[in-house]
Protein backbone atom coordinates (compact mmCIF):
# COMPACT_ATOMS: atom_id res chain seq x y z
CA UNK A 1 0.00 0.00 0.00
CA UNK A 2 1.49 3.32 -0.82
CA UNK A 3 2.19 5.52 2.10
CA UNK A 4 2.86 9.26 1.44
CA UNK A 5 6.05 10.37 2.51
CA UNK A 6 6.47 14.24 4.66
CA UNK A 7 8.90 16.40 2.83
CA UNK A 8 10.01 17.67 6.48
CA UNK A 9 10.32 14.28 7.81
CA UNK A 10 13.55 13.62 5.03
CA UNK A 11 14.46 17.17 5.63
CA UNK A 12 15.44 15.96 9.21
CA UNK A 13 16.70 12.99 8.48
CA UNK A 14 19.23 14.31 5.86
CA UNK A 15 20.80 16.78 8.64
CA UNK A 16 21.43 19.35 6.28
CA UNK A 17 19.67 22.48 4.51
CA UNK A 18 19.01 21.86 1.31
CA UNK A 19 15.95 22.68 -1.44
CA UNK A 20 14.19 19.46 -1.93
CA UNK A 21 12.07 19.15 -5.12
CA UNK A 22 8.47 17.41 -4.93
CA UNK A 23 8.81 13.87 -5.04
CA UNK A 24 5.98 11.71 -6.27
CA UNK A 25 5.87 10.27 -3.17
CA UNK A 26 5.18 13.57 -1.33
CA UNK A 27 1.61 13.36 -3.34
CA UNK A 28 -1.02 12.88 -1.52
CA UNK A 29 -2.72 9.10 -2.68
CA UNK A 30 -5.90 10.91 -4.04
CA UNK A 31 -4.08 13.81 -5.39
CA UNK A 32 -1.78 11.51 -6.67
CA UNK A 33 -4.24 9.18 -8.44
CA UNK A 34 -6.09 11.90 -10.03
CA UNK A 35 -3.36 14.35 -11.11
CA UNK A 36 -2.95 12.50 -14.66
CA UNK A 37 -6.89 10.93 -15.16
CA UNK A 38 -8.86 12.11 -18.05
CA UNK A 39 -12.23 13.95 -16.34
CA UNK A 40 -14.95 11.34 -15.32
CA UNK A 41 -18.09 11.03 -17.51
CA UNK A 42 -21.46 10.85 -15.75
CA UNK A 43 -24.43 9.18 -16.35
CA UNK A 44 -27.54 10.89 -15.19
CA UNK A 45 -30.88 9.70 -15.79
CA UNK A 46 -34.28 11.68 -14.61
CA UNK A 47 -37.56 10.63 -13.91
CA UNK A 48 -40.69 11.97 -13.24
CA UNK A 49 -43.09 9.10 -12.61
CA UNK A 50 -46.50 11.07 -13.43
CA UNK A 51 -45.10 11.36 -17.61
CA UNK A 52 -44.47 14.68 -19.21
CA UNK A 53 -47.42 16.32 -21.69
CA UNK A 54 -45.62 14.85 -25.16
CA UNK A 55 -46.42 18.27 -27.43
CA UNK A 56 -44.58 20.52 -25.15
CA UNK A 57 -41.88 18.12 -24.25
CA UNK A 58 -40.99 16.61 -27.44
CA UNK A 59 -39.92 18.26 -31.00
CA UNK A 60 -42.11 18.67 -33.81
CA UNK A 61 -41.21 15.29 -35.55
CA UNK A 62 -41.66 17.17 -38.86
CA UNK A 63 -38.57 19.64 -37.75
CA UNK A 64 -35.31 16.87 -38.46
CA UNK A 65 -32.13 18.38 -37.68
CA UNK A 66 -30.98 20.93 -34.98
CA UNK A 67 -32.57 23.90 -36.04
CA UNK A 68 -36.50 22.62 -34.56
CA UNK A 69 -38.53 25.14 -32.46
CA UNK A 70 -37.74 24.12 -28.61
CA UNK A 71 -41.05 22.93 -27.37
CA UNK A 72 -42.47 24.92 -24.45
CA UNK A 73 -41.11 22.27 -21.47
CA UNK A 74 -37.35 22.72 -22.61
CA UNK A 75 -37.75 26.43 -23.20
CA UNK A 76 -35.14 27.19 -20.16
CA UNK A 77 -32.53 24.95 -21.72
CA UNK A 78 -32.27 27.09 -24.68
CA UNK A 79 -29.29 28.26 -24.38
CA UNK A 80 -27.96 24.56 -24.03
CA UNK A 81 -29.64 23.31 -26.87
CA UNK A 82 -26.22 22.16 -28.77
CA UNK A 83 -25.23 20.06 -25.72
CA UNK A 84 -28.32 17.78 -25.80
CA UNK A 85 -30.77 15.76 -28.00
CA UNK A 86 -34.24 15.08 -27.38
CA UNK A 87 -34.91 11.33 -28.33
CA UNK A 88 -38.68 10.13 -28.98
CA UNK A 89 -40.45 6.74 -28.89
CA UNK A 90 -37.80 5.14 -26.58
CA UNK A 91 -40.61 3.46 -24.85
CA UNK A 92 -39.54 -0.10 -25.26
CA UNK A 93 -43.02 -0.64 -26.98
CA UNK A 94 -44.42 -1.15 -23.10
CA UNK A 95 -47.78 1.17 -22.93
CA UNK A 96 -49.76 1.34 -19.36
CA UNK A 97 -48.81 4.49 -18.13
CA UNK A 98 -47.09 4.49 -14.80
CA UNK A 99 -46.21 0.77 -15.33
CA UNK A 100 -44.14 1.46 -17.91
CA UNK A 101 -41.27 3.13 -15.54
CA UNK A 102 -39.70 0.41 -14.33
CA UNK A 103 -38.80 -0.87 -17.92
CA UNK A 104 -37.32 3.03 -18.08
CA UNK A 105 -33.66 1.56 -18.30
CA UNK A 106 -34.05 -1.90 -18.71
CA UNK A 107 -36.40 -3.10 -21.11
CA UNK A 108 -37.56 -5.69 -19.42
CA UNK A 109 -40.53 -6.31 -16.80
CA UNK A 110 -39.52 -6.79 -13.43
CA UNK A 111 -41.96 -10.39 -13.15
CA UNK A 112 -40.02 -11.67 -16.45
CA UNK A 113 -36.37 -10.62 -15.15
CA UNK A 114 -35.64 -14.70 -14.44
CA UNK A 115 -36.42 -15.46 -18.60
CA UNK A 116 -33.25 -13.00 -19.21
CA UNK A 117 -29.15 -13.97 -18.19
CA UNK A 118 -28.75 -10.41 -16.53
CA UNK A 119 -32.48 -10.24 -15.36
CA UNK A 120 -33.86 -6.81 -15.49
CA UNK A 121 -30.48 -5.20 -14.48
CA UNK A 122 -31.40 -1.19 -15.45
CA UNK A 123 -28.27 1.26 -17.16
CA UNK A 124 -27.41 3.20 -14.56
CA UNK A 125 -26.27 -0.11 -12.62
CA UNK A 126 -24.47 -1.60 -15.36
CA UNK A 127 -22.77 1.43 -15.77
CA UNK A 128 -21.63 1.39 -12.33
CA UNK A 129 -20.36 -2.05 -12.27
CA UNK A 130 -18.09 -1.21 -15.19
CA UNK A 131 -17.12 2.57 -14.60
CA UNK A 132 -18.21 3.26 -10.92
CA UNK A 133 -14.32 2.48 -9.41
CA UNK A 134 -13.52 5.95 -11.24
CA UNK A 135 -15.78 8.08 -8.42
CA UNK A 136 -15.81 8.04 -4.99
CA UNK A 137 -19.79 6.40 -5.21
CA UNK A 138 -20.46 4.17 -7.83
CA UNK A 139 -23.74 4.84 -8.35
CA UNK A 140 -26.36 7.80 -6.47
CA UNK A 141 -30.38 6.65 -6.44
CA UNK A 142 -31.67 10.07 -5.17
CA UNK A 143 -35.38 10.85 -4.86
CA UNK A 144 -38.14 13.46 -3.49
CA UNK A 145 -41.00 11.75 -2.01
CA UNK A 146 -41.01 9.12 -4.74
CA UNK A 147 -39.27 6.13 -4.45
CA UNK A 148 -37.24 4.61 -6.80
CA UNK A 149 -39.03 2.50 -9.62
CA UNK A 150 -35.98 2.73 -12.17
CA UNK A 151 -32.88 1.03 -10.62
CA UNK A 152 -32.27 -2.74 -10.31
CA UNK A 153 -29.42 -5.18 -9.36
CA UNK A 154 -28.47 -8.08 -11.74
CA UNK A 155 -30.22 -9.94 -9.30
CA UNK A 156 -33.61 -7.98 -9.35
CA UNK A 157 -33.31 -6.39 -6.37
CA UNK A 158 -35.05 -2.63 -6.50
CA UNK A 159 -32.06 -0.03 -5.50
CA UNK A 160 -33.49 1.95 -2.81
CA UNK A 161 -33.36 5.93 -3.16
CA UNK A 162 -31.66 8.39 -1.02
CA UNK A 163 -33.56 11.33 0.57
CA UNK A 164 -32.20 14.29 -2.03
CA UNK A 165 -33.49 16.77 0.66
CA UNK A 166 -31.23 14.71 3.25
CA UNK A 167 -28.69 13.65 0.51
CA UNK A 168 -27.81 17.65 0.39
CA UNK A 169 -27.71 18.58 3.97
CA UNK A 170 -24.64 15.98 4.16
CA UNK A 171 -23.01 17.51 1.84
CA UNK A 172 -23.52 20.88 2.04
CA UNK A 173 -24.88 22.03 5.16
CA UNK A 174 -23.21 22.05 8.53
CA UNK A 175 -25.75 20.46 11.17
CA UNK A 176 -26.13 22.25 14.52
CA UNK A 177 -24.40 20.91 17.88
CA UNK A 178 -27.42 19.60 18.73
CA UNK A 179 -28.61 17.35 15.64
CA UNK A 180 -24.87 16.31 15.87
CA UNK A 181 -25.42 14.87 19.33
CA UNK A 182 -28.59 13.64 18.16
CA UNK A 183 -27.03 11.41 15.35
CA UNK A 184 -24.56 10.44 17.37
CA UNK A 185 -27.12 8.90 20.08
CA UNK A 186 -28.53 7.36 16.88
CA UNK A 187 -26.05 5.55 15.83
CA UNK A 188 -25.46 4.30 19.33
CA UNK A 189 -29.10 3.10 19.35
CA UNK A 190 -28.55 1.50 16.36
CA UNK A 191 -25.22 -0.22 17.04
CA UNK A 192 -24.15 -3.87 16.95
CA UNK A 193 -24.36 -6.29 19.67
CA UNK A 194 -20.96 -6.94 18.62
CA UNK A 195 -20.01 -3.26 19.24
CA UNK A 196 -21.24 -3.54 22.93
CA UNK A 197 -18.70 -6.22 23.99
CA UNK A 198 -16.04 -5.89 21.87
CA UNK A 199 -14.08 -4.03 24.59
CA UNK A 200 -14.33 -6.92 26.63
CA UNK A 201 -12.74 -9.42 23.87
Amino acid sequence: MRKMLNRRTLLRGTGVAMSLPMLEAMIPVGRAANRNSKPVKRFVCLSNNYGVYQKAFFPDPTQAGKNYDIPETLKSLEKHRKDFTVFQNLDHGFTGGHQGVPVLLSGVRPILAHNYSEGNISLDQKLAEHHGAATRFSSLTLGCRERNLLSFTRTGVQVPSIDLRAAYRAMFLEDSAEKKASSTENFKRHSSILDVVKDQA
